[in-house]
């Protein structure tokens, strides 16, 4: 098992350009990678690679109002219990909280030629909409932090996981339709295990997930200027 645990605040930088004129900070604290091994009779063992994020958010600028010395700034806030997923992790990413690990499809078995390859992802957040956060004057002078909560859950978060798992065969599939039946078969019966190793490492840590602290730590308003 890989962890990582912790991360400091994410900021924003005071002048950033991008496509749609926006700029996104993630945080998140805590990670966890689970590599489990089944068995399959007569078959190689399946490499289950689990990735759990929990305790992530997000926060965006929705807007800026100058009027006078009554500066307003509104922020987009989506905090999250996390992200589960089955794929394939970048492991030298890992430890990059501002970045996901997850690149694509993952080998869970190979049988001479052919390789089973299978993917999921659930973002807990996904029930859950952008919030709206207003800071005055008042807020940004004294780093006054809003709290934003989300209303998702983290129960059965395995199960549901392997539910939603899409299996294929590479490079072919013909005849072998079986195979991924045996597998996705093999890997259900094992999620209440995983759900009880989930929610017994998150207790362990004191994760508090499903909220985030928002903070402006300054506002500038003024003429525009051009910077070459």
């Amino acid at each position: 098992m890989l962890l990582a645990i912790g991360e400091r605040p994410a900021n924003s930088p005071w002048l950033a350009v991008a496509q749609d004129g926006s700029t996104i900070v993630r945080t998140a604290q805590q990670r966890m990678l689970i590599d489990t091994q089944i068995s399959l009779p007569l078959l190689a063992n399946i490499q289950l690679p689990l990735f759990v994020e929990t305790a992530a958010a997000q926060a965006r600028l929705n807007g800026i109002t100058c009027s006078g010395t009554g500066q307003t700034v509104t922020i987009d806030a989506l905090p999250s219990p996390g992200t589960v997923a089955i794929a394939q992790i970048d492991r030298s990413r890992f430890g990059d909280m501002s970045r996901s690990p997850i690149t694509g499809p993952v080998a869970l078995l190979q049988v001479t030629l052919v390789k089973v390859m299978a993917y999921a992802r659930i973002d807990l957040a996904s029930d859950s909409a952008w919030q709206r956060l207003t800071f005055n004057a008042a807020d940004i002078a004294n780093a006054t932090p809003r709290t934003v909560t989300s209303n998702s859950a983290m129960q059965g978060i395995a199960g549901s996981l392997i539910g939603k798992l899409s299996l294929t065969l590479e490079p072919f599939s013909l005849g072998l339709s079986g195979l991924t039946g045996t597998v996705g078969a093999a890997l259900a019966s094992v999620a209440p295990a995983l759900d009880l190793l989930i929610n017994s490492l998150t207790d362990l840590l004191g994760m508090h997930v499903g909220q985030a602290d928002v903070t402006v730590n300054g506002v500038r308003c003024g003429g525009a200027t051009l910077v070459a």
